[in-house]
């Protein structure tokens, strides 16, 4: 695959796929929907962690296929700034709550995707030991893991609704907002209605002579 197809590719399916569920539950929560409209959302995240589990168990023997480095400058001086800039663009615009819901979302998504691997050894923290990777003790595995998934997994990808939301194309509903909809609807409704009325009502009047 040529190198400047890979990225690309790899930002639709994998950030895609990671905006999607997290603007869902964010709109979810935001719009504080009915358990009924949460339906779809749980049998969505059911398969997604069945696949994930299928995944982890398929591939847990399979020797290791690329890794990275969790310290590395560069990734960390990159997340912290995405996640600094995101909170003041969310602060000036009053979107805490809104980029609180769907980090939320994000988190979910990581632990429903990512977790089962690590419990099933697939993806796991490793020591570089010489040109072999090692496995960490179970006490840096779990604390490493769950770091992992709060600051690179979830918070690496605010920017994924932040930039949007900045440029004003997306903004999550909220209880109040439908509220305010309805009543101005019925209030439209109750307007046509008493005109039509008063039309219904004047008596038919014939021209002068």
């Amino acid at each position: 695959m040529p190198k400047a197809v890979a990225p690309v590719l790899m930002g639709l399916i994998d950030g895609g796929s990671w905006a999607l569920i997290s603007f869902w539950f964010a709109d979810l929560r935001s719009s504080q929907s009915e358990q009924k409209k949460w339906i779809p959302f749980y049998i969505v995240s059911l398969l997604t962690l069945v696949l994930s589990t299928v995944a982890g168990q398929v591939s847990k023997n399979d020797p290791v296929s690329s890794s990275r480095p969790l310290f590395e400058t560069l990734i960390i001086s990159v997340i912290t700034t995405i996640i600094f800039v995101s909170f003041i663009v969310a602060w000036r615009k009053d979107g805490i709550s809104q980029m609180a819901n769907y980090y939320a979302g994000l988190l979910f998504f990581s632990m429903l995707s990512l977790l089962p691997l690590h419990l099933l050894g697939a993806r796991y923290i490793g020591i570089e030991n010489g040109l072999q990777i090692a496995h960490a003790t179970t006490a840096y595995q779990v604390a490493l893991s769950v770091l992992s998934l709060i600051f690179d997994s979830a918070g690496g990808r605010v920017h994924f609704f932040i930039i949007p939301f900045a440029l004003g194309i997306v903004r999550l509903m909220t209880p109040e907002d439908y509220r305010i909809t309805e009543r101005y609807s019925m209030q439209h409704l109750q307007a046509l209605t008493q005109r039509g009325w008063r039309k219904k009502s004047k008596p038919f009047r014939s021209k002068p002579f």
